[in-house]
């Protein structure tokens, strides 16, 4: 039997001209989708309700800023509610103290925290009341 051997010159050429043909064809799909034509401006304010179109006093900035605030917040709460139970459940089930203990600790931070960003909310209320400024 006789072994064939390839020619590595010409995989290389083979290999080399796949590379560029990816990457010319994966420059041209992330220059059409990321360039914006003139053709598909927006005005975004008007046609997606932009947030940014309520800025126009403090009132609005602090509206805009604390809700989504208060949105991230919410949800680093509630994945702090999870994890503690998690591991409160994990280490009962384990009858491990330390991560009953761990587990513990994070839902107290998580009701802490929540404690916190409920008190700023009746603040920022509060100060809406005394300054008549429109906030939420």
């Amino acid at each position: 039997m006789k072994i064939i051997k390839s020619n590595s010159s010409a995989r290389n050429i083979v290999t080399s001209f796949a590379k560029c043909t990816i990457a010319a064809l994966f420059t041209l799909i992330i220059n059409h989708k990321l360039l914006v034509t003139s053709a598909l401006a927006v005005d975004i304010g008007a046609e997606y309700n932009s947030p940014v179109k309520n800025i126009t006093d403090m009132g609005g900035l602090v509206s805009t800023v604390a809700g989504n605030l208060y949105l991230i917040a919410g949800v680093i709460v509630f994945i702090l509610f999870l994890w503690g139970g998690f591991e409160y459940i994990r280490g009962a089930g384990s009858d491990d103290r330390d991560a009953i203990g761990r587990g513990k600790k994070i839902i107290f931070s998580a009701i802490t925290g929540f404690l916190i960003i409920f008190v700023s909310y009746w603040i920022i209320l509060l100060i809406e009341m005394l300054t008549n400024v429109k906030i939420f």
